[in-house]
């Protein structure tokens, strides 16, 4: 005959049962969650892609480009410098349009 009483093994398969429904809802919380944050992200984009389209009036589309205005008359150039050659501060610009 074994040592153990059937009222033990009913309090141990109410505990594993318990602990078992505690590890559905911990799990069932952290998928909430997830799928929450991942709800809020859609949201989040979709506002960012929707909102200037009402808001501009012209359906969201790139307004009028402008030409920049020229270098200004008064400041020297000299193929690819602008300004004093002498001056105390140079500065020195580079770009890339990749």
């Amino acid at each position: 005959m074994s040592n153990k009483s059937p009222r033990s093994e009913e309090r141990r398969s109410r505990r594993a049962e318990r602990k078992a429904a505690e590890e559905r809802a911990a799990r069932n919380r952290r998928l909430g969650l997830v799928v929450g944050a991942i709800g809020l992200a859609l949201i989040a984009g979709l506002a960012l892609i929707l909102v200037p389209r009402v808001t501009s009036g012209n359906g969201g589309g790139i307004s009028d480009i402008v030409a920049a205005e020229g270098a200004p008359t008064g400041v020297p150039t000299s193929d690819r410098t602008m300004g004093d050659p002498n001056a105390p501060v140079t500065v020195v610009e580079w770009g890339d349009y990749q």
